[in-house]
């Protein structure tokens, strides 16, 4: 049978081929047979300098430490001497050292594959640790001209007008007229822009169309206060709002 041909470059030391010769042979790493293993790894070497790799001097070592083992193994073991309380020296198995390098260096082998699979794992995630964002925020530390009043005004404003506004019932189809937030956002600057730059939420919706309409009206009003063009405020609670526009300056120094 022809020899096997191996990779030098496929195994990471002596250690790594000798494990990879005794899983091959499906053979207790406690119960190594030696003759065996060590033909194998002699192959593997004359293979490797067949193929003009270059092999490095740990491989050689090891060939020379299985050869060594092996020569013990050939030999006879000595007799057991024995003492006065009638105890024999244990035989020392040549082969233990080996052994004990060869579980040792499975779990760390073992332990690289886990975290090689980790940072594989991990490479496509991005962490950051937490840290203070105080000092970004800064639209929440200007003055507001709105005194004691957030959101929920602007929902409440818009109950009041769906309960006072009767929608007219539709009897038959027509088409609707798609109002986006931007063109509301063009319409409340014009708006502004004739009545001398203030107005009241409640002219913004003397036309009413539908449910639609004022709520894109209330988007596009939040997202013009979001870009500081207009300000909101409302002389008594619950009050009708009144939509201000912003000075340049003021829009420039927010």
């Amino acid at each position: 049978m022809a020899a096997v041909q191996f990779k030098l470059d496929a195994f990471e030391g002596p250690l790594d081929l000798l494990l990879h010769l005794i899983d091959d042979a499906k053979v207790d790493i406690f119960d190594i047979p030696i003759q065996e293993i060590t033909r194998q790894y002699l192959v593997f070497l004359e293979n490797a300098q067949e193929l003009e790799l270059e092999v490095a001097s740990e491989f050689l070592v090891m060939a020379a430490t299985l050869l060594f083992i092996k020569s013990q193994m050939i030999l006879p073991k000595p007799p057991v001497l024995e003492t006065d309380d009638e105890f024999g020296f244990d035989y020392e198995d040549p082969r233990a050292k080996l052994v004990q390098k060869l579980i040792e260096y499975r779990q760390f082998r073992a332990i690289a594959d886990y975290l090689r699979a980790r940072e594989s794992f991990w490479q496509f995630h991005l962490t950051k640790e937490p840290e203070d964002l105080s000092p970004y925020r800064m639209i929440t530390e200007l003055p507001l001209e709105i005194p004691r009043m957030h959101a929920g005004e602007l929902q409440r404003a818009y109950i009041r007008l769906t309960r006072k506004t009767k929608v007219r019932q539709v009897v038959h189809t027509i088409q609707r007229d798609e109002v986006t937030v931007r063109d509301r956002m063009d319409d409340i600057e014009r708006e502004l822009g004739h009545f001398e730059g203030k107005i009241l939420l409640s002219q913004l919706l003397t036309v009413w169309r539908d449910r639609i309409y004022v709520i894109t009206t209330f988007l596009a009003i939040l997202e013009l206060m979001k870009m500081r063009k207009v300000k909101v405020h409302q002389h008594t609670p619950y009050g009708d709002l009144i939509v201000t526009k912003r000075e340049e300056a003021e829009q420039s120094n927010a």
